[in-house]
C-alpha cells in the first residue's frame, strides 16, 4: 500500500474530474430543451414556431408576375443572387394588392455601399468602390442600371 500513497493525489484528480463530468451532464440536461435534435441541431418546436410568425416576403420568383421585363433582366446579371426585397423591402403585402404597398426605390448612394464599399475582407473580383475616389456625391443609378449594373460599362 505505500507504493499507492504516491498515487493518493492523481486518485483524487480522477474523483474530482469524474464528479464534475456528471454535475455537467446533469446541468446541461436541465437547460436543454427535449425536442433539441428532433429534426437536427435545433429545438424542433421552433419549425412550428417560425411558420406562426406572419409573412412579410413574397420571394424573388413572385415579382415575375408583374415585373417580368426587370426580373429577366436581373437574373442574367451580377445581382441575380441579390433577392429583389434586399434592395426594396418586404413585399408580401405589394404581391397581394398591388396598390396598398408601393416598394421602395433605393435612390441614396450608402444603399449600394452597404455591398460595395471597399472592404479587404471581400474578395478581389467583387466590385468594390472607394466612396471618396469613386464619383463623389453622385448616385449611382444615373450611372448603373441596378437590374443590370455593368449596362453601359461594359
Amino acid at each position: 500500500m505505500s507504493n499507492f500513497k504516491n498515487y493518493e493525489h492523481i486518485l483524487r484528480l480522477v474523483i474530482a474530474l469524474v464528479v464534475l463530468v456528471v454535475v455537467f451532464l446533469v446541468v446541461r440536461s436541465q437547460f436543454i430543451p427535449k425536442d433539441f435534435w428532433k429534426y437536427g441541431h435545433y429545438r424542433g418546436g421552433s419549425v412550428k414556431e417560425n411558420m406562426d410568425r406572419p409573412r412579410n416576403y413574397a420571394g424573388s420568383t413572385t415579382c415575375k408576375d408583374c415585373h417580368e421585363d426587370k426580373v429577366n433582366l436581373w437574373s442574367k446579371n451580377a445581382h441575380k443572387t441579390v433577392m429583389c426585397e434586399n434592395c426594396h423591402g418586404a413585399l408580401l403585402k405589394h404581391t397581394e394588392d398591388p396598390t396598398s404597398l408601393k416598394p421602395s426605390i433605393p435612390k441614396k448612394r450608402s444603399h449600394c455601399l452597404l455591398c460595395h464599399s471597399r472592404n479587404i475582407s471581400k474578395p478581389k473580383s467583387f466590385p468594390q468602390i472607394d466612396n471618396n475616389a469613386h464619383n463623389p456625391g453622385q448616385k449611382c443609378f444615373e450611372c448603373h442600371n441596378p437590374h443590370d449594373p455593368m449596362e453601359g460599362l461594359k
